[in-house]
């Protein structure tokens, strides 16, 4: 919820908010990028998938002028990263549990 109150709440509504190019939008999905190339790897591919998540999370906010979408869907972004080993969790409680 910070980081969407910061790159979204805060950036886009004190610089560029009235600008033609979406530089609002620009500057919320680079220093989203930069953000998280500080915890993560520091290749081109990473930055540009947090550029390209930081941009479509900017412009939901700046369509839909509510915060709470915005966090919702980074919210489940970070939840599917864990998708995978919540599954493989319950197939084996069920496997080792019931059908053994």
């Amino acid at each position: 919820m910070i980081e969407e109150f910061i790159f979204r709440g805060y950036l886009m509504n004190v610089f560029f908010k009235e600008s033609k190019f979406h530089l609002d939008v620009l500057l919320s999905g680079f220093l989203f990028a930069v953000f998280h190339l500080i915890h993560q790897y520091r290749d081109p591919i990473t930055f540009s998938l947090y550029f390209c998540s930081g941009l479509f999370l900017a412009t939901v906010y700046k369509k839909h002028k509510d915060i709470r979408l915005p966090i919702f869907l980074h919210g489940f972004s970070n939840f599917l990263t864990f998708w995978k080993p919540i599954w493989i969790f319950i197939f084996n409680y069920i496997y080792w549990h019931f059908l053994v």
